[in-house]
């Protein structure tokens, strides 16, 4: 076991810290190129070379979408009949706390990371608001957080073979030194010990907007620590940023969810090895290729220039054609002798490569065209409909693997949530149209919390756009109507009143409401229902034709040019 008071024990932390630090400096400072690329030439301290093709960021940036766009939405159930008034006012609790701690923002930085570096960190744990004693043992009173850890703020044990089979792990953070000394939490004669630090390291993305720390810090003196999370101890040791002699200046029992403080999300592992591979790094040499390659084209037609050659004897000729006007008429005696040359230009075949780049880029992306709308994929809308969805196929492992972690970083919450005897959140239950405002408390819950299964809700993290939620409402609607018979033999009928405005509201054309008079009260009956023809015919025509495609004129271009020889002209 681990014992804070040996500092032979503490010395082989902090040397086994700094040799996995040692280790990481080739991954940080790829991902600091990776961001420099994102940000693009224009950012105050972004990459030196120009961008013209910015297809990391249009990658990045389309998938990020696909899988964190909204607030995330929690699903709490019970295997009790008994307990589910109990789990639908505690799902309302935990998604109140979501949304009051901007968990959706917290979750886009976690996914955002986990593309841009081997990993995204997300630390779960309490905002310690109070210490109080309870039954003689301190007990921390304060709302969960969940906070987005930077990949440069972070370190884990680089000599195991598997992440989960780390012998530490934890993140560096900033904290006011007067509030660290005052807040109960820290050992304040080894506070007192540390001296505030103005470096920004090398591979921090801090350095793409700034070159030194803050101004802020000369107004309230700043001190960086590091927490780091010892799973087989189940301990966490408070250390000074510079891993000095200074001893911990906290060291803690994780009480929490068993999985510790840190939860960690990945898309490609890589086996025997604890840094997994970033999506990122499939896309940088064809993102860094063709940004070379075009922008040597942005050169080589700089350069182009067209010139006019005059015959020694046609000279006064020359002179005429260079002084006439657009469509004025000239008497030349040697029209031979006064020619147009064009020297330079783009090479057409080094066009038709860095087409062929984009393309391969679109291809090894998840084909990010498509999932971003990027004009017409095929000659009809159904069949833009089924590219996307097996586009959106390729990012649904991504999918998978981040509702996978939300999951479970939503049970942590819910976990430290009910910890805390004091908190008071402020709920709305509704009943049919009624809105009845309340509160939730952890004491509220009814039975044993492990009678509730708390889970993400489906596709809650993914944005409908106004015109994907009135395709799903007019499929369901018609599937209705085709069902009235069925549905009039129990007692329902579709209520057309609310489709119709669901259809204005969704639209945005509230005026949709005046095309449609609504007469209360009255019922349609069978009388005067049309009857329906209990069986219809319909014949279906296969027709085979050809259309052009943007990726189907694509391809002719780059045929055409990768065909044509160099551009050089006598």
């Amino acid at each position: 076991m681990f014992n804070p008071k040996s500092p032979t024990q503490l010395a082989k932390l902090r040397g086994a810290i700094t040799s996995s630090l040692g280790e990481m400096k080739d991954f940080l400072n790829k991902r600091l190129e990776v961001y420099k690329m994102f940000v693009g030439r224009h950012y105050k301290n972004g990459t030196t070379n120009r961008v013209p093709l910015p297809l990391i960021a249009l990658a990045v940036s389309t998938i990020l979408r696909k899988l964190v766009s909204s607030e995330p939405q929690s699903l709490v159930t019970s295997r009790k009949s008994e307990n589910r008034p109990s789990a639908y006012a505690f799902e309302l609790g935990i998604n109140r706390l979501l949304m009051d701690m901007n968990f959706g923002r917290s979750m886009q930085t976690w996914a955002f990371e986990a593309m841009m570096a081997p990993m995204g960190i997300l630390k779960v744990a309490l905002d310690v608001e109070q210490v109080e004693q309870f039954e003689g043992m301190d007990v921390w009173l304060g709302k969960p957080v969940a906070d987005p850890v930077l990949f440069d703020d972070w370190v884990h044990d680089m000599s195991a073979r598997r992440v989960d089979k780390i012998g530490f792990c934890g993140n560096r953070y900033s904290i006011v030194k007067e509030d660290a000394l005052t807040n109960g939490l820290y050992d304040e004669e080894v506070v007192e010990r540390i001296q505030k630090s103005d470096k920004i390291d090398d591979h921090s993305t801090q350095n793409l907007s700034n070159e030194k720390k803050s101004s802020f810090e000369d107004y309230r003196e700043m001190i960086e620590l590091w927490d780091i999370w010892l799973p087989d101890e189940g301990k966490i040791v408070t250390l000074s940023r510079e891993f000095d002699d200074l001893p911990p200046l906290r060291v803690v029992d994780w009480t929490g969810p068993k999985g510790g403080p840190f939860h960690l999300l990945w898309f490609d592992e890589v086996p025997g090895n604890t840094m997994p591979l970033p999506p990122v790094s499939l896309w940088r040499d064809i993102h860094e290729l063709a940004n070379l390659l075009f922008n040597k084209l942005a050169r080589q037609a700089a350069r182009q220039k067209q010139l006019v050659t005059v015959d020694e004897s046609s000279i006064k000729d020359g002179k005429l054609h260079v002084a006439g006007a657009d469509g004025e008429a000239i008497v030349t005696n040697n029209p031979q002798g006064v020619k147009q040359i064009s020297l330079g230009g783009i090479d057409q075949q080094q066009l038709g490569f860095v087409l062929q780049l984009k393309q391969l880029h679109n291809y090894f992306s998840g084909n990010t065209e498509a999932l971003a709308g990027l004009g017409a994929q095929s000659s009809t809308v159904g069949q833009d409909e089924l590219l996307a969805a097996a586009a959106s196929d390729r990012v649904q492992s991504m999918q998978d693997q981040v509702d996978k972690q939300t999951s479970s970083a939503m049970r942590a919450i819910a976990q430290l949530l009910l910890r805390n005897p004091a908190a008071d959140i402020p709920i709305i239950k509704r009943v049919g149209e009624i809105e009845l405002p309340g509160s939730w408390n952890p004491a509220d819950l009814e039975g044993d919390p492990e009678d509730y299964d708390i889970d993400l809700v489906p596709h809650s993290m993914r944005r409908k756009a106004p015109a994907e939620r009135m395709g799903i409402t007019n499929q369901l609607m018609t599937s209705l109507l085709a069902a009235i018979p069925a549905m009039q033999a129990q007692g329902m009928m579709p209520n057309m009143e609310a489709y119709v405005k669901m259809i204005a509201r969704l639209a945005n054309m509230p005026e949709l409401n005046d095309l449609v008079t609504y007469a209360q009260g009255e019922m349609m009956t069978n009388e005067n229902q049309i009857e329906q023809p209990k069986t219809t015919t319909r014949q279906y025509v296969r027709k085979s034709q050809s259309t052009k495609t943007p990726q189907g004129m694509e391809q002719d271009l780059i045929n055409q040019l990768m065909s044509s020889g160099s551009n050089n002209q006598p």
